[in-house]
């Protein structure tokens, strides 16, 4: 459940940040273009190397 609730804190639907967006504003070009957009970008991207670089950490050293 818990992760659940953290998949729809992370969809756009979710929440809305700022007046007069919409779902067709939603394009690749203006989440490129909003510095606040491509922060979020960033860090998820950072979030998820760190999940996957640490799984991978930890299957080596289970394979030694």
């Amino acid at each position: 459940m818990k992760k659940l609730a953290a998949l729809a804190a992370l969809l756009p639907s979710a929440a809305l940040a700022h007046p007069d967006h919409s779902h067709e504003a939603l394009t690749l070009r203006h989440l490129l273009s909003e510095p606040d957009h491509v922060a979020m970008v960033v860090i998820g991207a950072l979030v998820v190397a760190t999940v996957v670089w640490r799984r991978i950490a930890r299957n080596k050293d289970r394979d030694q």
